[in-house]
């Protein structure tokens, strides 16, 4: 059994409370929890207003299935949200 597990730091612009903050990391995480077979959370700087941290995991037999899914989420961030990606980290476990 392979994990790969994935932390994404997000730099939000534009949002003025927590409340529209919270909005745009529900419509992230669900989208991408609907579209793909994967945990995910958010799991850090929930008080900031400029950054979102979410991190997501995947269990798969194949290290190559899991970098699939790891590259196919990042395309799918970049090409369905308007936010900037400033640090991605990945581990394999």
């Amino acid at each position: 059994m392979r994990v790969i597990a994935v932390n994404i730091i997000f730099r939000l612009y534009e949002v003025f409370s927590l409340k529209e903050k919270r909005s745009i990391k529900r419509k992230v995480i669900e989208r991408i929890k609907n579209k793909f077979n994967i945990s995910i959370a958010e799991t850090g700087s929930m008080d900031s207003l400029t950054t979102l941290e979410i991190s997501f995991s995947a269990v798969s037999n194949d290290y190559k299935h899991l970098d699939e899914i790891y590259q196919n989420v990042i395309n799918f961030i970049e090409s369905n949200f308007m936010l900037e990606i400033v640090d991605v980290q990945k581990e394999f476990l």
